[in-house]
């Protein structure tokens, strides 16, 4: 029987280290697959965390909303999960409309940010309630909905906010891909929380001098079609469905096949799911 691993360049240098399968999921682990993938990290260039790299964002996020729809003018907005305000301010000055953004956070930013056209509220609107049902023609969430713990109910929330003919569009990011753990920009190898536990995460950040607790981002167990299923079951009507695909990395899929075989493969490509759709 051929060996597997005779041909995999990832499995021959783990094994000159003396790491071989079955893999202990430790920290020597950890480091070791940092270290083969620090010249081709997961993110090679991740976006700059500043005012100028937030709203450089926030316009190209704008620039595809605006494809979406005719026409924003007039219309009344609902940007769930909006972080300080970048996306909410641009849409609202590029596209003629106003916008109500809502976080779970009061960012300081908020104050100078708000406007005629724009308000900011620190709220979780699976929970409070302090829109009449039908307020909004358009709602729109980035990256967002992965984070929310009861997801489903958020989106039932969602849809009640929505007005007839109301459109809504999301994206998030999907557990089962290989950027879900949000730590790209210090750990360079795919799925890391797919294969680690919170405490060699930890131990890793500790090892290069950060300071508190490193764990992989919170991300709920939503798949791709868990999301186009709710969205049927509402009655929404889903006008385009797009993923962020990345190709699967074979050599590291065949090598820690015990945990990843577990995951169809089709799920272990996909990072992010992009819904438009509009209300029945």
């Amino acid at each position: 029987m051929k060996d597997d691993t005779m041909d995999n360049p990832l499995s021959e240098w783990l094994e000159q280290r003396g790491m071989r399968a079955p893999f202990r999921y430790d920290l020597p682990l950890f480091e070791a697959l940092n270290t083969y993938y620090a010249d081709k990290p997961l993110v090679p260039a991740p976006r700059e965390i500043s005012s100028k790299g937030l709203f450089s964002q926030a316009d190209t996020r704008v620039d595809h909303l605006l494809t979406l729809l005719a026409s924003f003018e007039n219309l009344e907005c609902l940007e769930v999960g909006c972080g300080r305000g970048e996306t909410a301010v641009r849409l609202a000055q590029r596209g003629g409309c106003g916008v109500t953004g809502v976080d779970i956070t009061r960012y300081a930013e908020w104050e100078g940010r708000w406007s005629a056209r724009t308000r900011f509220l620190p709220l979780d609107i699976t929970h409070e309630a302090p829109f009449r049902a039908g307020s909004f023609d358009f709602i729109y969430s980035f990256v967002v909905l992965e984070h929310v713990v009861d997801p489903l109910a958020m989106l039932e929330k969602i849809y009640t906010l929505l007005k007839p003919k109301g459109t809504f569009y999301f994206t998030a990011n999907l557990y089962r891909g290989p950027m879900a753990s949000h730590r790209y920009r210090e750990v360079f190898f795919p799925w890391p929380h797919l294969l680690f536990g919170d405490t060699v995460f930890e131990e890793y950040y500790q090892q290069i001098g950060f300071v508190g607790k490193h764990k992989p981002a919170w991300v709920n167990k939503l798949t791709h079609l868990h999301y186009i299923e709710k969205m049927r079951t509402l009655g929404l009507q889903i006008l385009r469905c797009n993923y962020t695909r990345r190709p699967l990395d074979v050599f590291f899929y065949e090598c820690f096949h015990d945990i990843l075989g577990k995951y169809p493969r089709e799920d272990l490509e996909l990072d992010f799911i992009k819904l438009h759709t509009v209300k029945k």
